[in-house]
């Protein structure tokens, strides 16, 4: 057992630094960025160029917009090459469009989610755009995306010859979160096909449906040619978290400390799964109440377990202590897709490492609590 935890232990610092060693790409930063939002989507770039826009950050987090979402950026080119892409990170905008004036005539291309890999003029996942502009001088050149998730990002820029094609850094990250949910659903149908308890089923379908989710998030959807599909996928959310609730209702003992309250579980479970099949039907505004309605239910989890922890429920404090990390984390990534936080690697992917932190938690207790059990036939002991 203590192999096999210093064995997860390398990995995920080998994940860590794959993580942040990536960042190596060279990036530049010889330019500025600016926005500008058309709720109505009517606007040209025409009427677009006569209107007055908001520098942001080159990590930005704009909030849910209606319409298109116009970025101006102003490059200076002081690198020895006159060719370089600019890339939008994220991969989920549904149609963006950049703009780049030759000779005095404004020139178009255009990037489609639905498109095929193999089909776009750059074979990548994300929105990466060629152009050039002379050694020394200033260029201006706008994009415009639209998207039903929130307006979110970084503006990368590259010397062509230097952009790296494939995996990024954050698919390795989304990679290992995967790889980790769906080692702790093996075990624990493993658990399941021994000893037919409730919480093991509810805890096997957490961690597949959460795995879903997080490919579903990931842009392994598109190498896979399923990104036409990302809005029907998002159901999956409500489903995962209506088996966790499930789950929780059964190692905080709920029924046992608090059984008026455990109705109340149940009935949080079942509009988990009515909203997620709304989002089927319409993904917005059923998106948002489904997070609002996640929040309130992960701080009731955590008052139950604090409450159960003092009544004598030992896997309490465990569960208390990363369902809160889960919980910051959530927070964060939330009011960053709200515009509220800024744009960065913990309010974007903090929660990817608080899951797999919680995945092994949640685990190591199935495991010890089976084995208590079973003495006699321990699983990885």
């Amino acid at each position: 057992m203590q192999n096999s935890k210093n064995f997860f232990i390398e990995k995920l610092l080998f994940l860590v630094f794959l993580f942040f060693i990536s960042f190596a790409q060279a990036t530049i930063n010889s330019y500025e960025v600016y926005y500008y939002n058309d709720p109505s989507s009517t606007l040209s770039l025409k009427d677009i160029e006569n209107k007055e826009f908001e520098k942001i950050n080159k990590n930005f987090s704009l909030g849910y917009k209606k319409g298109n979402s116009w970025l101006k950026i102003k490059f200076y080119n002081n690198q020895a090459s006159n060719k370089f892409f600019v890339e939008l990170n994220e991969f989920f905008y549904d149609k963006v469009t950049f703009y780049e004036q030759v000779f005095g005539t404004w020139l178009e291309k255009n990037y489609q989610l639905n498109k095929k890999l193999s089909y776009r003029d750059i074979p990548t996942v994300n929105p990466v755009f060629s152009f050039s502009a002379n050694k020394n001088s200033n260029k201006i050149f706008y994009i415009k995306f639209k998207s039903k998730y929130s307006h979110f990002g970084k503006m990368n820029i590259y010397p062509r010859n230097y952009y790296l094609l494939g995996l990024k850094n954050y698919d390795y990250l989304h990679l290992f979160t995967i790889i980790s949910l769906l080692i702790a659903f093996i075990i624990s149908t493993i658990i399941y096909s021994r000893q037919k308890e409730k919480i093991y089923i509810y805890y096997m379908l957490y961690t597949l449906f959460l795995a879903i989710y997080i490919f579903k998030m990931s842009s392994f959807i598109v190498y896979l040619n399923l990104q036409e599909y990302i809005y029907q996928f998002h159901f999956i959310t409500g489903i995962a978290v209506g088996f966790f609730i499930l789950f929780s209702k059964e190692i905080l003992e709920i029924k046992k400390y608090l059984k008026k309250i455990a109705i109340i579980i149940d009935i949080s479970a079942i509009l988990m799964f009515l909203i997620s099949f709304m989002i089927l039907i319409e993904y917005n505004p059923w998106n948002i109440l489904l997070n609002t309605l996640i929040t309130f239910i992960f701080l009731l989890l955590l008052f139950i377990s604090f409450y159960t922890y003092k009544k004598g429920n030992t896997n309490s404090k465990y569960y208390f202590l990363v369902v809160f990390l889960y919980f910051i984390a959530a927070i964060l990534f939330t009011l960053m897709l709200a515009g509220i936080l800024e744009y960065n690697i913990l309010t974007r992917y903090g929660y990817l490492f608080i899951i797999t932190l919680e995945i092994v938690a949640f685990t190591l207790l199935l495991i010890n609590k089976y084995n208590k059990v079973h003495p006699k036939e321990k699983l990885f002991s």
